[in-house]
């Protein structure tokens, strides 16, 4: 019985590391993919858009998160406190994207729409800020 146990762990843990080695050498293979034929523009272009959203993302939850998870009072009270992370986050990711755009747009086109793409991207991810909250809270 011991025996089984011990191979199927050790079989378990091969197949994580084979895995592992595969993401990476494949994230790896596309990353040389996308320096290879992109221009230095557009991947600075990507830079700035990926800066605006963490930006926002770091800025409207972080805080919370860290206050969330020090709270006791039960599941639907720290819920009911991450919805401020999405009242924080839209008003910001608006005036950020308005204070990015006025800043000076790269000669690049269709920033603006990529722009509003990340926008969307951001409020969606913040919207589901509260479940990720109380999965967080139910795990403890």
């Amino acid at each position: 019985m011991s025996n089984s146990i011990l191979s199927a762990s050790a079989k378990g843990a091969t197949l994580l590391i084979l895995l592992q080695v595969s993401s990476r050498a494949l994230t790896f293979a596309i990353n040389q993919v996308l320096l290879r034929f992109l221009s230095p523009e557009l991947l600075g272009l990507s830079v700035q858009l990926e800066l605006y959203s963490i930006s926002v993302l770091y800025f409207a939850r972080e805080s919370l998160r860290v206050a969330l998870q020090r709270q006791s009072h039960g599941v639907q009270t720290v819920v009911n406190l991450s919805y401020l992370a999405v009242g924080l986050g839209v008003p910001l990711s608006g005036v950020l994207a308005w204070t990015w755009m006025r800043a000076g747009t790269p000669d690049v086109p269709y920033f603006g729409e990529a722009l509003g793409v990340y926008v969307l991207a951001t409020v969606v991810e913040l919207a589901t800020e509260p479940a990720f909250v109380a999965v967080q809270q139910t795990m403890r």
